[in-house]
């Protein structure tokens, strides 16, 4: 399976930008600035702004995601996309046990706040944070595959980071875990639409010799 140039340069990039932030996490004048900025954010909660940013943490949980999935699989499965049902469907299952064991490897506690939300496991990565990525990700890849408008990649980018902040506001992670997610989360995406085009390729090819 031949991985196009680009794809391969930002996966690269992807991967060592969470590992210098798994690296780096638990460096003592890191954890300082950390702390600060998580608590400079917290610090701006409001009854107004706490149900804005509830909400947005809410876009990126299992709860609103699982139901997209089932929709947008229903919708491709009647439209016989099954490579892309199925890779939709290892992307959003792919990506939350893959968090699960990155949160199990790094343990890192939670932040030591009265959170708006509750949370729970380990922190490092966020979890809301990787898997978002990951879904929203693939679906604007989807988008942009049909209408080739670059604003499709800017409004997941902006959702994307707007979940990550709603992480830090509500006092359940620290910014590196939220940066560490994304980045994550975006090495993930970019190898499952590998092996989406990839598969489809293959596909095309299939057809042409029939």
């Amino acid at each position: 399976m031949a991985i196009q140039k680009q794809y391969l340069f930002w996966l690269v990039l992807l991967l060592f930008v969470f590992l210098l932030l798994s690296y780096i996490y638990h460096i003592e004048k890191v954890v300082y600035y950390d702390k600060l900025l998580l608590q400079k954010i917290y610090q701006l909660s409001g009854t107004f702004i706490d149900l804005f940013f509830i909400f947005i943490t809410h876009l990126g949980s299992k709860t609103f995601t699982y139901p997209m999935l089932g929709m947008l699989a229903i919708i491709y499965l009647l439209k016989r996309h099954y490579v892309l049902v199925f890779c939709l469907a290892v992307n959003l299952f792919g990506v939350r046990e893959l968090n699960w064991l990155l949160k199990t490897w790094f343990e890192r506690s939670r932040p030591d706040l009265e959170a708006v939300v509750r949370a729970s496991y380990y922190s490092f990565p966020s979890g809301h944070a990787m898997n978002s990525t990951a879904f929203y990700g693939f679906l604007a890849y989807i988008v942009w595959r049909r209408f080739k408008k670059n604003s499709i990649w800017f409004a997941a980018f902006l959702l994307v980071l707007l979940i990550g902040l709603s992480r830090i506001y509500l006092g359940v992670h620290y910014p590196i875990d939220v940066a560490a997610g994304i980045s994550a989360g975006a090495a993930w995406t970019i190898l499952i639409i590998v092996i989406y085009e990839a598969a489809v390729g293959r596909e095309m090819n299939e057809a042409c010799e029939h």
